[in-house]
């Protein structure tokens, strides 16, 4: 695909999600399936699983999940969208959010104990 395919596409993802952030957090906060694997994924932090981040982060959902089980958790997140940043941040005021590019994780400073990336990463196009 031309670059320049990739971009348009690209900003319209943002936009799209941008628009539609509070209906996607309505929609899955209290989603079964998605509370019972982040659940299942917390139950695995040991203490040596301080530092985390989540790439894609959306609305902040697991994020809260994890704060409310683990408070100590020194947990930063980024998305592509703004408007999901900003739930992410009034749903986990005590994590730090930004909006960045998955791409551009060379960016970031510091290790981490734990990474998640459950809705960064897309198929390819068949063809």
């Amino acid at each position: 695909m031309p670059a320049a395919d990739h971009q348009h596409e690209l900003e319209l993802t943002i936009q799209t999600f941008d628009k539609c952030a509070q209906q996607y957090c309505d929609k899955f906060e209290s989603y079964k399936p998605y509370i019972e694997s982040y659940e299942k994924f917390a139950a695995l932090f040991t203490p040596r699983h301080r530092r985390v981040l989540e790439a894609a982060c959306g609305p902040g959902l697991f994020c809260r999940l994890l704060w409310q089980q683990i408070p100590k958790l020194d947990i930063k997140g980024f998305d592509l969208a703004p408007a999901m940043v900003n739930l992410a941040r009034a749903n986990c005021p005590d994590a730090q959010f930004a909006v960045m590019d998955c791409r551009d994780l060379d960016q970031l400073d510091g290790r981490f104990d734990v990474i998640i990336g459950a809705f960064c990463f897309s198929l390819p196009e068949s063809g």
